[in-house]
């Protein structure tokens, strides 16, 4: 299957939860930049989109993100907590251990780009929320 690099709410899957990391930045720059910004944020629930969309989804959402390394990441460090995001549109947030918190409100999806600039022995790595 192909990821793209970067990840933005266009090039996502039509199910996903979107990780939300405390950290805006990585404590690993190197391996995010390897990586790549759509890995690091989309946890692909793709194949769980009927379910979800008909609102009968949460034991799908709870086990993805109890498998999803119980709420800390190795790049970015602890996830404050998952936004799911259905057809575009933010649906509901969800804690580290897959309870329901409430809706999404305000809470939006945001772009993440991965860049990388080589230039003889130094490299410059960035990776930046938009």
């Amino acid at each position: 299957m192909f990821h793209p690099h970067n990840y933005n709410p266009e090039n996502a899957p039509k199910a996903y939860l979107e990780r939300v990391f405390i950290n805006s930045r990585p404590r690993q720059i190197t391996f995010a930049g390897m990586v790549g910004a759509y890995r690091l944020h989309v946890l692909d629930m793709a194949e769980h989109y009927e379910p979800l969309k008909a609102g009968n989804g949460e034991p799908c959402i709870a086990n993805a993100i109890i498998n999803d390394r119980n709420g800390i990441h190795g790049i970015f460090g602890p996830i404050k907590h998952y936004l799911l995001i259905i057809d575009k549109k933010p649906k509901a947030i969800f804690d580290t251990e897959g309870r329901y918190i409430g809706p999404a409100g305000d809470e939006r999806p945001r772009a993440v780009h991965g860049h990388a600039r080589v230039l003889g022995t130094n490299a410059t790595l960035q990776i930046k929320d938009d």
